[in-house]
């Protein structure tokens, strides 16, 4: 099936100053030059009002961070684990469970909630996991922290996990196998049952989009027997850019996420990070910078993220002993500045800055 194309246009500022306005008076000057000392003699003339200088800030690109101008530094530092970044940073508590909300900046929003359980990301809310008891098998949380609803254990569970922020449960009774997805309220999806013979030796094994169970498999994402586990459906579908993009691309750009496919043409490594000032950065392991519109290559650098605060380019690279926060241009690849960070991995972006995890800490870097 044919992906679908989608661009997503951000128009730009108006550049430069407007055309000065028609002047309302027109006047006649006489004049009366003296050589050796110019004197003009005429009636003063009313010259076009200036427009007001505008003092409002451009809006900020969807999906930047905080301004890459001056050399970066952490700005906070938690236990736990990263759940999921966006508008908030979800957390879990130091001992790895439970779940809580902290800002952009560090302050702490709710929580933490659902203490003892293994927490996901859902939607911009969680679900979390416990072992079954009367409660269930499973909470959401909603984006302010409340308990939305609960999952009841299914009679005869053997496995549960969470799959792209939904939970599914195995079950065997009487011979029977059942398979349901669940999706929590809030997060977008489709919930269905999948029932089949109970093999002999109920032996289950699973990938991230398939269960075997026996001798069938199961898409996980519509709940259907396949031949075979490359049968099932691919995730993420096709989609368009993952990061930020100010529109300075007149051709299309998608992605699934492992591909990005530029113009219908130009296949590059994936994830997509950013398209901004006409130039796309793509890949991870080694980042490349394309020019959008011709495909030429303009620099390359080993990196494990991108990501721009619409002007330059930042990317979490290696370095001996750990890694580093760099800036860089984003036509010519030069570095600006670049700060280290020890061994670290990326969890995502915020209008603050980064989130990274560094050691057994959450560890947030920005101007």
């Amino acid at each position: 099936m044919e992906p679908d194309l989608v661009e997503v246009q951000v128009e730009d500022e108006p550049q430069g100053p407007p055309p000065p306005r028609l002047g309302r008076y027109l006047a006649v000057i006489a004049a009366v030059v003296v050589v050796g000392g110019l004197v003009v003699a005429g009636r003063a003339v009313s010259g076009p009002d200036p427009r007001p200088t505008d003092l409002t800030p451009a809006p900020r690109l969807l999906g930047a961070t905080a301004s890459l101008a001056a050399p970066w530094a952490e700005i906070w530092r938690t236990g736990g684990d990263v759940i999921s970044v966006g508008a908030t940073v979800l957390v879990s508590r130091p001992d790895g469970t439970g779940v809580r909300a902290l800002t952009p900046e560090g302050d702490p929003l709710w929580g933490p909630v659902a203490a003892g359980a293994t927490c996901a990301a859902s939607g911009e809310g969680a679900v979390c996991l416990t072992a079954p008891t009367a409660d269930g098998v499973a909470t959401a949380v909603a984006p302010d922290g409340g308990l939305r609803a609960q999952l009841d254990a299914p009679p005869g569970l053997v496995d549960w996990w969470v799959v792209d922020g939904d939970v599914v449960t195995v079950a065997v009774q009487a011979g029977t196998v059942t398979v349901r997805r669940w999706v929590p309220p809030g997060h977008r999806g489709a919930s269905w049952t999948w029932q089949g013979e109970a093999p002999a030796a109920a032996e289950l094994e699973r990938e991230r989009t398939w269960l075997r169970v026996g001798d069938a498999v199961v898409d996980l994402s519509t709940g259907r027997t396949i031949a075979t586990p490359s049968d099932a459906v691919a995730l993420p579908a096709w989609r368009s850019m993952l990061g930020p993009n100010d529109g300075s691309s007149t051709v299309p750009v998608i992605t699934d996420g492992t591909e990005v496919v530029v113009a219908g043409l130009r296949h590059y490594p994936g994830p997509a990070h950013l398209v901004v000032e006409g130039v796309i950065v793509t890949g991870t392991g080694e980042v490349t910078a394309h020019r959008a519109s011709d495909g030429v290559e303009l620099w390359r650098t080993a990196a494990s993220a991108a990501f721009s605060d619409g002007i330059a380019a930042g990317l979490l690279e290696p370095v001996s002993g750990g890694d580093r926060v760099t800036a860089r241009d984003l036509v010519s690849g030069a570095e600006l500045w670049s700060v280290d960070v020890g061994d670290a991995t990326y969890a995502g972006t915020t209008t603050a800055g980064v989130v990274l995890r560094v050691g057994d800490a959450v560890v947030a870097m920005g101007p």
